[in-house]
């Protein structure tokens, strides 16, 4: 599969639970860094003037323990351009291994009034071709 956009994340031990692999939770936090870097790393300023991104749903599909100190590669790109949502799939995995799949839906909204808006055009071009959803979300 051909990503948009990979990020990297060393994995801290206070992202561990009881059982010593990172805690669920963390997964969307993981992701929203990972979308960050993915917009700051494409330069598209509209994102911050007048459009922004709001997380509608998000789908998880578990494969395998992450542990600290391991690094996790975040690689991401869009399943799904709607007329004013998307979906990004991202898989996390610690070398070649698998670790979770997560299918985040976000809404394109006017940044000010709140409201959904189609995705500006350089938005999606920059953003790029859809990406095929594996099995297990699909």
């Amino acid at each position: 599969m051909s990503w948009a956009f990979t990020h990297e994340l060393d994995l801290r031990y206070g992202e561990c639970d009881q059982q010593g692999v990172v805690f669920n939770a963390h997964y969307l936090a993981f992701v929203d860094d990972t979308l960050d870097h993915w917009r700051r790393s494409l330069g598209i300023e509209g994102w911050l003037s007048g459009w922004d991104v709001m997380l509608k749903a998000a789908r998880m599909t578990w494969h395998g323990p992450a542990r600290w100190p391991e690094r996790t590669s975040i690689d991401c790109g869009v399943a799904r351009w709607g007329t004013t949502s998307f979906d990004v799939l991202y898989r996390l995995r610690v070398d070649r291994r698998e670790i979770v799949d997560v299918l985040v839906t976000y809404v394109s909204i006017d940044a000010e009034e709140q409201r959904p808006v189609p995705p500006p055009a350089e938005v999606v071009t920059a953003l790029g071709d859809v990406v095929a959803l594996p099995d297990s979300l699909s």
